[in-house]
């Protein structure tokens, strides 16, 4: 049905957000390590 499509859309994209939040957490802490061996 359409209703379930939008459904695993939504849970696509609510993935997709959460992996993004989770990298960009790695990130600044991988860039804070950086720092302090500059």
């Amino acid at each position: 049905t359409k209703t379930n499509i939008l459904q695993e859309d939504s849970n696509t994209i609510e993935e997709k957000r959460r992996k993004n939040v989770i990298d960009n957490q790695h990130f600044l802490e991988n860039l804070k390590l950086f720092n302090v061996f500059i």
